[in-house]
């Protein structure tokens, strides 16, 4: 490979990196996951219809982002009540918690991904 091509292997590897280390910065941390989840906050999947098919969280409701801002009020969520958002990697949780947020919601969380959320317990 030639100078070139390296250089610009190491800029995409750095801006991933970078990438990453955002998303991971705009997550919650697991207790705040945790403890909405324990209060009965409403779980919000803003990924797309075929990928909240394809397997999502227990009683999570499916609003994608591009919906979140006119749909989320169809919910009937107080804008009191937790809200927990995630996607498939954690950057359009983060954009739904902004949105949410600028919506008068005061209480959203951001578990990032699915993988994030706690397994849910069973009764």
């Amino acid at each position: 490979m030639d100078q070139n091509t390296l250089t610009a292997i190491a800029i995409v590897a750095g801006i991933l990196i970078l990438f990453r280390l955002w998303n991971r910065m705009q997550r919650s941390d697991n207790q705040s996951v945790v403890a909405a989840l324990a209060e009965g906050a409403v779980v919000i999947d803003v990924r797309s219809p075929s990928e909240f098919s394809s397997g999502h969280y227990p009683g999570a409701v499916n609003i994608p982002l591009d919906l979140i801002g006119s749909s989320v009020e169809a919910v009937g969520v107080e804008h009191h009540h937790p809200v927990v958002v995630y996607c498939a990697s954690g950057m359009r949780s983060a954009s739904a918690r902004r949105i949410l947020q600028a919506a008068g919601f005061t209480r959203v969380v951001n578990a990032g991904s699915l993988g994030n959320l706690p397994a849910p317990k069973r009764v």
